[in-house]
């Protein structure tokens, strides 16, 4: 009996003592991390992804920039949707 009430009232000390504070703190710290995290990763998977679309098109077509690359060049107008795509994102 002695022993279940010392179980009990440590509980209790542990829950109002700093040790419960310091749960707080930890969970507060985990949701903090977790949010810049995804923000991060949000970021630098949109930057992934365009350069990944870049090298789709180059594997797609191997002589796109040489030839978008041209035709600004000798001031071509007339840009494929591909040659219009790699020039917008791949050559800025």
């Amino acid at each position: 009996m002695e022993a279940t009430r010392a179980k009990r009232s440590r509980g209790i000390a542990w829950l109002r003592g700093e040790l419960g504070a310091s749960l707080v703190e930890y969970a507060l710290t985990l949701a903090l991390i977790a949010v810049v995290s995804i923000g991060a990763i949000s970021l630098v998977g949109d930057k992934t992804s365009e350069q990944l679309d870049c090298v789709a098109l180059e594997l797609d077509e191997p002589e796109i920039r040489k030839k978008v690359l041209e035709k600004i060049a000798l001031g071509i107008p007339g840009f494929t949707k591909h040659e219009a795509k790699f020039r917008d994102s791949c050559l800025s």
